[in-house]
């Protein structure tokens, strides 16, 4: 089985797109074609169009630029392994699932926007390390998870060893221990979105900075896990029917609520 490539329209007359059967075993062997056909072609931007699977494992992109992997739909094209981004810029991963992988997304000094996937892993969901010298990670209308039965232990990991920034829109976390954990001087925004039936909805450490805009959070045990110098600023979030009695053990300065709905005003719950 081999892919099939071709130059895109005169739209773009820089790209390049790969088309995948839905028959490979892997995604390997798209993304070690495109690095040799770029080269060959100097094509500015590769699209990876991957075909309705329900079995195909992930692949590894390394030192790799303007790159989309982009499937045929999450409810048609599922990943059975994780998809790992290393040292690349401006790739775009689009329209698949991720499910029954240890991890989903690992994004390690990179510049990806995410858009469109369901990732239901059993470790991390999306794991995001290293520096943040090529850029942020943006994720819009994504589902994260594990199941009911299995959740998954970080739906969303921010750990890096310089300031990386996250940025998430409209974006659904559910059945995770720890749902949006941000650690070391990394940054965090949600916008929008639905954090739900999570140990721990939200968990800041270190210097971290973390922000959630107009988040509808319910049926969590714990709202709110603050530790050390972190910063956390809650505006016009929505809190329904969650376990824990207070946002943090201790507040301080750190903590900024504004414009909370009066049942949340006192204990969050």
């Amino acid at each position: 089985t081999h892919t099939h490539t071709h130059m895109a329209s005169a739209t773009d007359p820089g790209a390049l797109t790969v088309h995948v059967p839905g028959s490979f075993l892997s995604l390997q062997e798209a993304i070690d074609h495109v690095k040799v056909t770029t080269v060959q072609t100097g094509a500015q931007h590769v699209i990876i169009k991957v075909a309705a699977t329900t079995d195909i494992k992930g692949g590894r992109l390394t030192n790799m630029n303007n790159v989309t992997i982009e499937g045929a739909g999450i409810a048609e094209t599922n990943l059975s392994s994780q998809i790992f981004v290393e040292n690349c810029s401006d790739i775009v991963l689009r329209n698949f699932s991720i499910r029954g992988a240890n991890d989903g997304l690992k994004l390690v000094s990179s510049r990806v926007v995410v858009e469109d996937c369901r990732l239901e892993a059993q470790s991390n969901g999306v794991w995001v390390g290293g520096s943040s010298v090529k850029g942020d990670i943006t994720l819009r209308r994504c589902y994260l998870g594990g199941t009911k039965e299995q959740p998954v232990h970080w739906a969303i990991f921010l750990y890096g060893t310089d300031s990386n920034t996250m940025l998430l829109e409209d974006c659904e976390v559910e059945f995770s221990t720890n749902g949006v954990t941000v650690y070391l001087n990394n940054t965090l925004r949600m916008q929008g979105g639905l954090v739900h039936h999570c140990a721990e909805a939200v968990f800041c450490s270190g210097n971290s900075d973390t922000t959630l805009d107009a988040v509808t959070l319910e049926e969590n045990n714990q709202v709110l896990k603050k530790q050390n110098t972190s910063k956390v600023s809650l505006y016009d979030c929505s809190f329904h029917n969650n376990q824990c009695p207070d946002p943090v053990a201790n507040p301080d300065d750190n903590l900024e609520v504004e414009s909370m709905p009066p049942k949340a005003a006192g204990k969050l719950n």
